[in-house]
């Protein structure tokens, strides 16, 4: 190298600008830079130099001179680590999606077993001429919480939010009694010491919903299929000092006081230290197959309600778990939500386009509006739903139009209409929640939004609400 310049060792024949920086920022010495070198049969490699110029009598820049030593092998060794590790991220990252679409699934088939259930059981008892109404009321009660988890779902994805209100555990527990049953074996018994004078939380109930099932399910399989089991959930209240509130897995310090109580306590196999200090990892599991986002979860839940939880568990001794939610400042144990009323049909004569791309959407729709003596006409994409508001634009009184469909989805749809009857009441109809939908609108914002799936009730309230308004 001695007598070359810097251009000849440059591998696109140009200076080294950065080498060249390098030298004036550091008052002309260098240590380790990582530069790329021409090598003598033409290939390039990479090299660390530690380097100083060289200076005559008269401060004139005569050379540099240094030490350089070839890292070629160690930048490619950092380029296939790196390549491994962002390997090793993606493939982590699709196991998470797997094991979370598996808890998803196996609580949804629970779901849609306790509703198959009721739904042949309604049938039979049809046909015999028996009463039907015990059956319904618990279909209507699983599809109300499939549409809970679908919520939760959208929460966890960013496009959904929690809906804090006074919960009663013990009324929660008993309420998910039927989904209990079905997610354990028939060699488990379950027993309940269930507090009938219990303070609320305010909570999401969603969220203490997702507590319940997970601390059951694992109970469940830690007792496993083989022998007999049991699993005991108890619900009091009690006075909670700083020993009772400590918990190793959550940082915050929590203030003595009356605290509800959910403890869920099982004989099965129990955990050994190394397991109970990994439980709580993301995605952790023992199981081949895992439920969701799991114990992971539950903590995350608890540590958002300003609770906490305690683990006592000894391999061959079983588990108990205890979580302890601050009581509710404003507690109102009989307070009924608009959810649990029940809103009688009125008739509210009205002609309305319900545009869904789903044909059984399209069709229970109908017949709910049936039922407020509504005249329904119906429309299977936006494109339709334009052709047939301008055929029928003096009879049409409200549009139903959903979101996302093919041909012509909702934006595009809401703006034709509105070119035809700029006054003209459109309720867009999402799965996703309102805030989330109202950001795809900009000048032509619609009347409304019903959050999918929605009931008669909703229905009943949108229309009288609209009455009003005009």
């Amino acid at each position: 190298m001695a007598g070359l310049s810097l251009q000849a060792l440059s591998v696109d024949g140009q200076q080294f600008t950065q080498l060249a920086d390098a030298l004036r920022q550091h008052d002309g010495a260098i240590i380790n830079q990582k530069v790329q070198l021409k090598h003598k049969s033409g290939h390039a490699i990479w090299a660390s130099i530690s380097a100083r110029v060289m200076k005559d009598e008269q401060g004139k820049v005569t050379g540099v001179e240094g030490v350089l030593r070839d890292i070629s092998q160690l930048v490619q060794a950092d380029l296939q680590k790196q390549e491994m590790e962002n390997k090793m991220t993606h493939v982590q990252r699709l196991e998470s999606l797997g094991i979370l679409a598996g808890g998803i699934a196996h609580d949804f088939n629970n779901i849609l077993a306790a509703i198959m259930g009721n739904a042949e059981l309604a049938q039979f008892n049809a046909l015999d001429g028996l009463p039907v109404q015990q059956e319904l009321k618990n279909i209507i009660g699983g599809s109300a919480r499939a549409a809970d988890l679908c919520k939760q779902m959208l929460a966890y994805s960013g496009q959904g939010m929690f809906v804090k209100s006074e919960v009663n555990i013990t009324t929660l527990v008993e309420k998910e009694l039927q989904l209990i049953d079905i997610s354990i074996s028939k060699n488990i018994s379950l027993k309940l010491e269930l507090s009938n004078v219990l303070p609320s939380v305010c909570a999401d109930k969603t969220q203490m919903q997702q507590i319940i099932m997970n601390l059951v399910t694992n109970a469940a399989e830690s007792i496993g299929e083989e022998k007999q089991g049991d699993i005991t959930i108890m619900t009091t209240v009690i006075e909670a000092d700083s020993k009772a509130l400590a918990c190793p897995y959550i940082d915050a310090i929590r203030e003595p006081g009356e605290y509800v109580l959910l403890e869920v306590t099982d004989n099965g196999c129990g955990m050994d230290k190394a397991t109970m200090g990994k439980i709580f990892d993301p995605f952790f599991t023992t199981k081949f197959t895992g439920r969701g986002l799991g114990m992971s979860a539950v903590l995350g839940i608890v540590r958002a309600h300003g609770g906490t939880i305690q683990i006592d568990s000894k391999p061959g001794s079983g588990t108990c778990f205890k979580i302890l939610l601050p009581v509710s400042v404003s507690d109102d144990a009989d307070q009924v939500t608009a959810d649990d009323k029940t809103v009688r049909p009125h008739n509210l004569s009205r002609t309305i386009l319900v545009v869904d791309d789903e044909m059984m959407v399209r069709k229970v729709v109908e017949r709910l509006l049936g039922r407020l003596g509504c005249k329904v006409m119906l429309a299977a994409d936006g494109k339709e739903a334009v052709d047939v508001f301008r055929r029928h634009r003096q009879e049409i009184d409200v549009v139903l139009l959903d979101m996302t469909m093919p041909v012509m989805g909702g934006k595009e749809a809401l703006k034709q209409l509105r070119d035809l009857d700029a006054s003209l009441p459109v309720f867009i109809c999402s799965g996703y929640r309102h805030e989330s939908v109202a950001d795809m609108f900009d000048e032509v914002q619609p009347s409304g939004f019903l959050q999918k799936p929605f009931s008669l009730n909703v229905l009943s309230e949108m229309l009288m609400d609209l009455a009003n308004r005009g």
